[in-house]
């Protein structure tokens, strides 16, 4: 059995350069717009395009690809040369990366969020500490803005990879109970935790 919790709706975003005239408006951007642009789309296999060639397909709107990658990496660089743009979930922070957004429209687009976790098993050090990390975020970005707060989680967990990878060593005060009882009984029954910070009992066993 799963425990499934919704957390959070974001829909998707037309990202680009701030050279670009079109990202100078701040104005939504209708998908039927795009026909006429040099948009980059990801893999066919790719959940994002499942979901947007679907729904314009629904609706007879003309499919916008005008050049498709593999990698992500290589979508960030051609649109850094600004005769590009892209299509990506608003979950991507394009400020971070230098580049701009704006919303599209006609139709809308969304999907929604899930924390899933099995309910027969305890949350590791670095799940409980990423759960943690996003819960604050998401409270954070609804405080802030008034949104649903999912906007930018992507670069959020990027930035605290570090943090996450180091919670097994040393959990911070702020640790549900939850974690921090993984790792206390890690010393006693093995899969329970994943335990670095005493090799010399439980030697190091990870679930």
């Amino acid at each position: 059995a799963l425990d499934v919790e919704h957390i959070g709706t974001y829909s998707f975003s037309l990202v680009g350069s701030s050279a670009d005239p079109l990202f100078r408006t701040g104005h939504p951007v209708a998908w039927s717009e795009l026909r006429n642009r040099r948009v980059i789309g990801l893999n066919p296999t790719s959940s994002t395009r499942l979901q947007v060639d679907a729904e314009l397909g629904g609706v007879g709107v003309e499919l916008p690809w005008f050049m498709e990658v593999d990698q992500f990496s290589t979508m960030l660089s051609l649109i850094r040369n600004k005769a590009y743009c892209a299509v990506l979930p608003t979950l991507f922070d394009p400020v971070k990366e230098g580049l701009v957004s704006l919303p599209l429209v006609d139709p809308a687009m969304f999907r929604d969020l899930y924390f899933v976790k099995r309910r027969d098993r305890e949350l590791t050090m670095q799940g409980a500490t990423l759960a943690m990390l996003l819960r604050a975020a998401l409270d954070g970005g609804r405080n802030a803005s008034g949104n649903d707060g999912v906007s930018g989680l992507a670069s959020i967990i990027a930035s605290n990879l570090s943090r996450i990878n180091h919670a097994i060593a040393s959990p911070p005060l702020a640790m549900p109970r939850l974690a921090r009882h993984a790792l206390r009984r890690c010393h006693d029954r093995r899969g329970v935790g994943a335990c670095q910070a005493c090799p010399g009992r439980c030697r190091g066993q990870a679930v």
